[in-house]
């Protein structure tokens, strides 16, 4: 059969604008919500560290009394309370918007993780019957290390998330809670407890996406290129 090249280029033209187009948007939006994830974590943790000096503040304000004179045993329960409920449920709603990012992605990354591992696979299985070295070698090592590269990029921010969760965590413990009221200490138990919902991220709901993943990817593709190899030398 023969085709023309306009018809060729257009055809060429058109698949990879729209394959492009869909990855670089898919991409692009979960960067994005993972990057303003990480943003929210760390303005939590930095609310947890100044949580009892911004008590501290709203109510020197609201009685005109000067800083200084106020210690930390002098701030009554309902501002504390204030300020930690301010923060819990900032983070039940990121926590939310996480559990949607996740619902919404993961099979996303699951056909990525599928794709790219037999595409990388059929690339080193084309470089392996090469003879000589040429620029093709160098298109093909393009094919393998590309995609990598895009798949590294969402494993490093989603591992940044779940880092920044974990920290956010762990910032109640730095809380110097001495002195400050007997209720407000109950209460940053049970806001302990309830940090401890951390985020998750997985690939199609079957193992965890982690830096890792990208690891899993080259071993995956190497476990098909064995496996396609010593069919073609049967």
């Amino acid at each position: 059969m023969s085709y023309s090249f306009t018809g060729c280029l257009v055809l060429q033209v058109a698949v990879v604008t729209f394959l492009c187009f869909e990855y670089a948007l898919t991409d692009t939006i979960k960067l994005s919500i993972m990057i303003q994830l990480k943003l929210h974590f760390k303005y939590l943790k930095l609310s947890v560290q100044e949580l009892i000096a911004n008590a501290k503040d709203e109510f020197c304000m609201e009685n005109e009394l000067e800083s200084w004179s106020v210690c930390q045993y002098d701030i009554p329960f309902v501002y504390l309370q204030k300020q930690s409920k301010r923060v819990i449920d900032h983070y039940n709603y990121i926590i939310q918007v996480a559990s949607e990012t996740e619902l919404i992605f993961n099979k996303c990354v699951l056909f990525s993780f599928i794709s790219m591992s037999f595409v990388i696979c059929l690339a080193m299985l084309r470089i392996s019957n090469m003879q000589q070295v040429n620029t093709e070698h160098l298109e093909f090592l393009f094919y393998i290390i590309a995609p990598l590269i895009v798949f590294f990029v969402d494993c490093y921010f989603t591992q940044e998330v779940i880092t920044e969760n974990e920290a956010f965590a762990y910032s109640f413990y730095e809380i110097d809670f001495i002195g400050t009221h007997l209720a407000f200490q109950k209460c940053l138990i049970l806001c302990i407890a309830r940090a401890q919902r951390l985020v998750s991220f997985t690939i199609g709901k079957f193992v965890p996406l982690t830096m890792v993943a990208t690891i899993t990817i080259v071993k995956a593709s190497f476990s098909y290129y064995t496996l396609l190899k010593s069919r073609n030398k049967d």
